[in-house]
């Protein structure tokens, strides 16, 4: 139980972090290019990362490829699309918007791995988006014409498909990782098999599949690699954006957006996840994911004075919904599967 509590508070606050991404975007879009803040944000990122590089021994060929597409579906279209998206739309409804990739995630990994889904995570699927749609509806309504998502401009249209597109990435990122998991795996005969839920989803097959394979790559280590990959991805890229002078008025504030979208966004979010994963199976992990949207919404009205509209929470708690029905937990599950407490006899005088 003392673990199950480590590995909660290591979610939570790698979710919380992971929440905080669109800020510190939207902090950064009005001063530099897309592919400028991705690849000065990686450079904080990647000496953190580059002693895990060790872990594993020679570099092979295929880690190469497969780090490649990380790098580029989950780190570089996704923040290219997330910050266009961010010049056009508010952060907290582009947080709410890219919180949906579980969604997407189902979806991908249903027509890629022909997983089929199980029936609360098509529900968890509808549920999200029905927010999203929502919260597009609340934000058109809400755009005036000094705003910056626009109706009569069609602007704020193309920032939620922006921020979808992120959340497809990210999808595409999700279930490359699974495949290339599964394809990597060796079976672990010792590990003992968790009982299995009536309605089995996606994520819980995920679980099922960590207790009982030992992935061959250390997750970190190929954590550095995609950084590595992304970052050569975006370097040439954002020197074609020439950010010399933006990085010269850059102020104070500026650069520890950069500082945190890289270090702690990027590498202590992965290690927080990475942490709290070895505590508690993906399924209960899964939910924990409801963080990142409503840290999304609540950020921006703190940081950035931004008034999220009614639409917009409860589009928020539509998607945070929809990530907890399409994780396969029931309530009374935990409790369910628990193994019973060994009450001590009392020892009476005779």
């Amino acid at each position: 139980m003392k673990q199950e509590r480590i590995g909660a508070f290591y979610l939570i606050a790698g979710f919380a972090l992971a929440g905080t991404a669109t800020t510190a975007g939207k902090a950064l879009s009005t001063s530099l290019g897309p592919f400028s803040i991705t690849a000065a944000s990686l450079v904080f990122a990647l000496p953190v990362l580059l002693p895990f590089l060790a872990r594993g021994g020679r570099i092979r060929a295929r880690e190469l490829g497969t780090t490649a597409a990380l790098g580029f579906f989950g780190i570089l279209l996704y923040r290219l699309c997330l910050v266009s998206s961010l010049r056009l739309i508010g952060a907290g409804e582009a947080g709410l918007l890219t919180g949906a990739a579980p969604a997407f995630t189902v979806l991908v990994s249903w027509f890629a791995l022909r997983e089929k889904p199980s029936s609360l995570a098509l529900i968890g699927a509808a549920i999200a988006s029905a927010g999203i749609i929502l919260v597009n509806i609340g934000m058109q309504r809400a755009a005036g014409p000094g705003t910056q998502a626009s109706a009569s401009t069609g602007s704020g249209a193309l920032g939620a498909a922006l921020a979808l597109a992120a959340a497809a990435s990210e999808a595409v990122f999700a279930t490359v990782s699974r495949a290339v998991s599964l394809s990597d795996a060796t079976p672990l005969p010792e590990a003992p098999q968790p009982e299995a839920p009536q309605h089995e989803s996606v994520q819980y097959a995920a679980a099922r599949s960590a207790t009982n394979v030992k992935d061959q790559m250390d997750p970190l280590r190929r954590t550095a690699l995609t950084v590595a990959w992304a970052l050569g991805f975006s370097l040439f890229p954002a020197l074609a954006e020439r950010p010399a002078k933006s990085f010269s008025e850059l102020g104070a504030s500026g650069w520890f957006a950069l500082a945190w979208y890289g270090l702690a966004v990027t590498s202590v979010s992965y290690f927080c996840w990475y942490q709290g994963i070895k505590r508690l199976p993906a399924a209960r992990a899964a939910a924990f994911t409801g963080i990142v949207p409503v840290v999304s919404l609540a950020l921006p009205a703190i940081a950035l004075g931004e008034r999220p509209t009614t639409a917009a929470v409860i589009g928020c708690a539509l998607v945070a919904a929809g990530i907890l029905a399409g994780s396969g937990i029931r309530p009374g599950t935990a409790a369910k599967n628990r193994p019973p407490r060994r009450g001590r006899r009392r020892l009476r005088a005779a």
